[in-house]
C-alpha cells in the first residue's frame, strides 16, 4: 500500500491502530469485521475492505445481510429518537 510506504510516524501509528482494531482477540475477527461493516455504512472504501475481510474470515452472505440490517435498524432508531426530541419543544 503506497500510503504505508510514505506515511509519517503519526499516520503509521494510525494505520497500526486500524489493523489492531480488527485483529484476533477476545472477539473473533469475523465479528470484528461485521462491526466494521456496520459502522462504516457511509464509506464505500470501508465497506469494500471490511466486506472482503469478513468473507475471508468466513462470513456468509446471509450473515453480511443481517449485519447490514442491524446497522440500518440502529441508524433509523437514532433518527427517530432525534426527531422525538424535536417534537418535545
Amino acid at each position: 500500500m503506497k500510503i504505508r510506504k510514505s506515511a509519517s510516524p503519526r499516520t503509521s501509528k494510525g494505520l497500526a491502530f486500524d489493523r489492531a482494531s480488527v485483529a484476533e482477540g477476545a472477539i473473533p475477527v469475523k465479528y470484528r469485521e461485521w462491526i466494521a461493516v456496520a459502522v462504516s455504512t457511509q464509506c464505500l472504501y470501508c465497506i469494500d475492505i471490511h466486506g472482503n475481510n469478513e468473507r475471508v474470515a468466513g462470513a456468509t452472505q446471509a450473515e453480511t445481510i443481517e449485519t447490514a440490517m442491524v446497522a440500518a435498524s440502529f441508524r433509523a432508531g437514532g433518527t427517530v429518537n432525534h426527531v422525538t426530541h424535536l417534537l418535545m419543544n
